[in-house]
């Protein structure tokens, strides 16, 4: 799936989705979750608070090879797991050009991470 047909399905999905849905999808089909490692110990962490608020979403294609997987799929005893997938996931990245040229196209400016 490319960025576009992730674009059209998202907003199929989420027909009141807001702008700022848009571009987090952006950010994370061009830049991955990178952005958001600081060690596998506080993304772990971090996996198992955002577990415990975790609503019941389906999975969804965001082009570049990414899929958002709800925490809501996850076991408690595979967090680790997907801990290690997460920080596995982080090294596929987008060159910044595409990132750019994905924001110009869809009318963004970079907004850094939200």
């Amino acid at each position: 799936m490319d960025l576009e047909e992730a674009v059209q399905l998202e907003r199929q999905l989420h027909p009141y989705g807001t702008r700022q849905d848009l571009y987090k999808l952006i950010v994370q089909a061009c830049l991955g979750n990178g952005h958001l490692m600081t060690s596998p110990e506080d993304s772990f962490q971090a996996l198992q608070k955002e577990k415990r608020i975790a609503g019941k979403d389906s999975l969804q294609e965001i082009g570049n090879g990414f899929i958002r997987v709800p925490l809501s799929y996850m076991k408690e005893e595979d967090l680790l797991l997907w801990n290690e997938l997460f920080m596995e996931s982080a090294k596929k990245r987008s060159t910044r050009r595409v990132f750019d040229q994905a924001l110009k196209t869809y009318g963004f400016t970079d907004q850094g991470i939200v």
